[in-house]
C-alpha cells in the first residue's frame, strides 16, 4: 500500500506541475487575454507559482463537484482521446511519408497506429458509452 500511495502522489504532483506549465504557456502567449494574466507571474527561478496555485484550485473545484468515481471515467476518456490523437497523427505522418518522421520503435508500422486508435475507441465505449459518444439520455 505504501507503493500505491507514493505512486499516486508522484503521478498527482507531476500532473499538477505539467498542467501549471501549460497554463503558464497559455498565459504567456496571451491566448486568453486578461483572464490568465496572473498566471504569468514566476519566482526567481522561473517557476510559475501562480499557475501552480491556479491549477491546484481548479483541481480542487473539480473534486468538490462530486464523487471521484463520477469524475474518473471522464478523465480516463480524455486520456484515451489524447492517445488516439497521437496515434492518428503518427498514422497520418506514416501515410504521408513525411521525411522528418522516423519512429525508433522497432515494431512500428501503420498497423500499430491503427490498432492503437481502434483500441482507444473500443476502451472508451467499454468505459462509458454515453460519455464516449456524447449522447444525452
Amino acid at each position: 500500500t505504501i507503493g500505491i500511495y507514493s505512486s499516486m502522489i508522484s503521478a498527482s504532483m507531476s500532473n499538477l506541475i505539467g498542467a501549471s506549465r501549460i497554463l503558464y504557456a497559455l498565459a504567456k502567449d496571451d491566448l486568453f487575454g486578461i483572464l490568465l494574466a496572473p498566471a504569468k507571474k514566476t519566482s526567481c527561478g522561473e517557476n510559475p507559482w501562480v499557475a501552480v496555485l491556479l491549477s491546484w484550485v481548479l483541481a480542487q473545484l473539480v473534486l468538490f463537484v462530486g464523487k471521484l468515481n463520477t469524475i474518473a471515467p471522464i478523465v480516463t476518456i480524455f486520456f484515451l482521446l489524447v492517445y488516439a490523437a497521437v496515434d492518428i497523427s503518427c498514422l497520418a505522418l506514416e501515410w504521408a511519408s513525411a521525411p522528418n518522421f522516423r519512429p525508433t520503435f522497432r515494431y512500428f508500422t501503420w498497423y500499430t497506429c491503427l490498432l492503437g486508435v481502434i483500441g482507444c475507441l473500443v476502451m472508451m465505449f467499454l468505459i462509458n458509452s454515453i460519455y464516449a459518444s456524447d449522447r444525452k439520455s
